[in-house]
């Protein structure tokens, strides 16, 4: 057997002690998100700002929250993880989990989002061991083969449960920063678009008129604009408005709220069925193998 010589010895010393730091730095992190989450409460709140972080040279967005503990003390303190995309806006209502023994330790992420993102380190880890292990022992690569495959799929599977949660939170958020009325139309606007054969066309869209849960009245005009009217004056529809800004309103289209975090949760079982059957078909085959 041939043995790998200095420089593929320090590489493979290299990668295996990388991934077991990994490994260890993801679980450690993951059994923090584990007692966190069985410890702490929960409490409806606010988000009162979004600040803009740089963290290790990325853009990151921080929220400032406010909340009331079980106990009645008002909290005013930021989320305990940042994000890299901007997941809340200023007003948004969320459900803020918090340590009470020290309420500022609050988090505003799904439970599910707060326990994958340190676990998705583990696949990495066991990628950097198998390459590390194909480095040391290289007349016994082929042993690396099912490590290197589990942790790919381990990681595909892990990013659509984490994307599939997320989109999860993202329409319950959304629905949580919002409030339901009845609302009237109470006219049209009207557009003229035109074409590049010189023909002009007249296009329609509502003006809504309706009253918040506070009793105020309001009104949005939805950029639904169709060649007709399609909701005609008098018709009564309805509208889901932000309890910070009820003029950012649109049509209740419950359907269309869901479509997206469905077709993510769809999408993640296709994969999640496909790896299981890409699995079952090679072992089916390995055995085949040997028999013959």
């Amino acid at each position: 057997m041939n043995r790998p010589r200095l420089p593929a010895l320090l590489l493979a010393g290299l990668m295996l002690i990388l991934g077991a730091v990994t490994v260890g730095v993801g679980l450690y992190a993951a059994a923090g998100a584990v007692a966190f989450a069985l410890r702490a409460e929960t409490a409806e709140g606010q988000v009162e700002k979004v600040r803009e972080v740089f963290r290790r040279r990325s853009l990151n967005y921080v929220a400032d929250l406010r909340f009331t503990t079980r106990e009645g003390a008002g909290i005013r303190t930021s989320a305990r993880h940042a994000n890299g995309w901007e997941r809340f806006a200023a007003g948004d209502a969320v459900s803020v989990r918090y340590d009470p023994a020290a309420p500022e330790q609050a988090e505003i992420a799904p439970l599910a989002v707060i326990i994958l993102a340190p676990l998705m380190t583990l696949p990495f880890g066991g990628i950097f061991l198998a390459f590390g292990w194909a480095l040391l022992a290289p007349g016994r690569a082929r042993r690396a083969l099912p490590l290197l495959a589990g942790s790919g799929g381990a990681l595909v599977l892990m990013l659509g449960a984490f994307v599939t949660a997320n989109e999860v939170e993202q329409a319950l958020a959304r629905r949580r920063a919002t409030a339901v009325a009845e609302g009237t139309v109470t006219g049209h606007r009207q557009m003229t678009r035109g074409h590049a054969d010189g023909r002009a066309e007249s296009l329609w869209a509502p003006t809504i008129r309706f009253t918040t849960e506070e009793g105020t009245a309001a009104t949005f005009a939805p950029s639904d604009w169709r060649a007709t009217p399609s909701l005609p004056v008098g018709s009564v529809v309805a509208v889901r408005y932000r309890r910070d800004a009820p003029s950012r309103a649109t049509i209740d289209r419950p359907l269309l709220t869901w479509l997206r975090p469905v077709g993510v949760v769809l999408a993640f079982l296709l994969v999640l069925a496909g790896t299981g059957w890409a699995l079952r078909r090679r072992r089916r085959g390995r055995v085949a193998a040997r028999r013959a």
